[in-house]
């Protein structure tokens, strides 16, 4: 928990030090409104790619195109077992990336609000 939120805040600390580099390369000016606005548009992203999209994805389309088997394995415990311990290897890895993804979201959104209060 603690690692995913100082993961989470150099994330967001590191876009926003990129992001101000590239303001003032391009406009040669420090244009804090353009910050503020691409700083809430990487909040978006960012917010956006900590959601597993491709579970929606994957079950939406076994909806659209059903598949029926008749056939029903005899063990269904030792099948359980097995598809439980493959869940839960595929699940700690993609919520500790979900974890960081969220962290810096949030990070990246009190910057903005920050950065849009103050100046």
């Amino acid at each position: 928990m603690v690692r995913n939120l100082l993961y989470g805040m150099s994330i967001s600390f590191s876009l926003y030090i990129i992001l101000t580099m590239f303001v003032l390369m391009f406009t040669r000016s420090f244009d804090l409104e353009l910050i503020k606005m691409w700083g809430f548009g990487l909040f978006l992203l960012l917010f956006l790619s900590s959601f597993p999209l491709y579970k929606a994805v994957y079950h939406g389309g076994k909806v659209a195109n059903p598949t029926y088997t008749t056939y029903v394995p005899p063990d269904e415990h030792h099948h359980h077992t097995i598809q439980k311990n493959y869940d839960s290897s595929k699940k700690r890895n993609t919520d500790h990336l979900q974890g960081i993804l969220i962290w810096s979201s949030v990070f990246m959104l009190l910057i903005t609000i920050l950065l849009a209060v103050l100046f």
